[in-house]
């Protein structure tokens, strides 16, 4: 059966996107995520379609969380779906130690174990991408979701189109998201067209989550008296940010080698010259020390970082300071300190 006009102009705009962002070249091995619901069903068809025309292998990998009764009659739906389409599947399903509670919240939880069973899938299977199928209204909740929670410019750049699964070096496993630009009325517009059904996520509608009212109850106002085109205005903000961001970084890093001191353990940083550096780029150190003191912590905070600098002001010879996630920062005289809890200090 031909496909029809509107199919033809969602895959070339999904094309387009994929090529605008570098996110999949000839030869690569993209493993898609998908869950059955509208997003990464789309995903699925959307890429199958297009592996040919910019030759790429695909493969399938669904996570059962085990959260949710309904999750194992999902996951048997995409593996029949993905078999039916004659395109490889994997599945996962989490451990027992999911349920268990610590500082994350459960969506949290769910989420690290989801990318922990993707990246080993990838990993294990010469996989390079995951593509993943964040859309366009996914983006604009996401930045609605910062803001409500205060952010900066990172949190306004919203869902990066690609980013490395690690930061550790050597990874070259990136993640990718095809669907960014197309907003979910679009998505189901082709789901439609191409006569294909899809697995509803109950919990996605429960307004306990935050995500969900903002989804359910502001969005749809916002859209309809406020911003019509309000998913378009903001993959134009996240997009000018990003490139930003990009630029900021840069010199973060620059900035944070001039101010780097020798330490046995931690990260050393001198006050001095962190003092003469502008607030935007000072920030941007402190966060950047952090995160390489502990990896896959959450960026510290707007709080956080005042807090830091206010040890690093005037009159301050000594002082310590606990920080999100177990980490210290301690200033004597004219060194910061950051380190892991529990790590012994002293200067080399």
């Amino acid at each position: 059966m031909r496909e029809n006009k509107k199919s033809r102009i969602f895959l070339r705009k999904v094309a387009e996107t994929i090529r605008k962002y570098q996110m999949i070249e000839p030869q690569d091995r993209v493993l898609a995520a998908v869950s059955g619901g509208p997003d990464s069903t789309a995903l699925l068809l959307a890429l199958r379609e297009l592996r040919e025309r910019l030759g790429f292998e695909l493969a399938v990998a669904c996570f059962h969380h085990g959260l949710r009764k309904e999750a194992g009659r999902e996951l048997e739906w995409v593996r029949k779906k993905s078999l039916s389409l004659g395109v490889p599947f994997f599945a996962g399903k989490a451990g027992k130690d999911l349920k268990k509670k610590d500082s994350r919240s459960p969506q949290e939880r769910a989420r690290r174990a989801r990318y922990d069973f993707l990246g080993k899938i990838a990993g294990e299977n010469g996989f390079n991408r995951i593509a993943l199928g964040h859309t366009a209204t996914d983006q604009s909740e996401t930045v609605l979701l910062e803001i409500i929670r205060g952010t900066g410019r990172s949190g306004l750049a919203g869902i990066p189109p690609r980013r490395p699964l690690s930061p550790k070096s050597g990874n070259s496993i990136m993640v990718i998201r095809p669907l960014l630009e197309r907003t979910r009325e679009e998505i189901v517009g082709y789901l439609r067209e191409k006569k294909t059904n899809w697995q509803e996520d109950r919990s996605n509608r429960d307004p306990k989550y935050l995500r969900n009212r903002i989804r359910g109850r502001i969005m749809p106002v916002i859209r309809k008296e406020v911003a019509p085109h309000l998913d378009k205005m903001v993959l134009r903000l996240s997009e000018i940010l990003r490139d930003e961001e990009e630029f900021l970084e840069t010199l973060a890093q620059e900035a944070f080698k001039k101010c780097r001191l020798a330490e046995d353990k931690g990260i050393g940083l001198s006050v001095a010259m962190l003092g003469s550096l502008p607030p935007a780029i000072r920030r941007r150190v402190l966060r950047l020390a952090i995160s390489k003191v502990k990896e896959n912590l959450p960026p510290p905070g707007w709080e956080v970082l005042r807090e830091l600098e206010v040890v690093l002001g005037p009159g301050r010879p000594t002082r310590r300071l606990s920080l999100p996630g177990g980490v210290r920062a301690e200033r004597v005289c004219d060194r910061l300190r950051i380190t892991p809890g529990g790590q012994k200090r002293r200067n080399r």
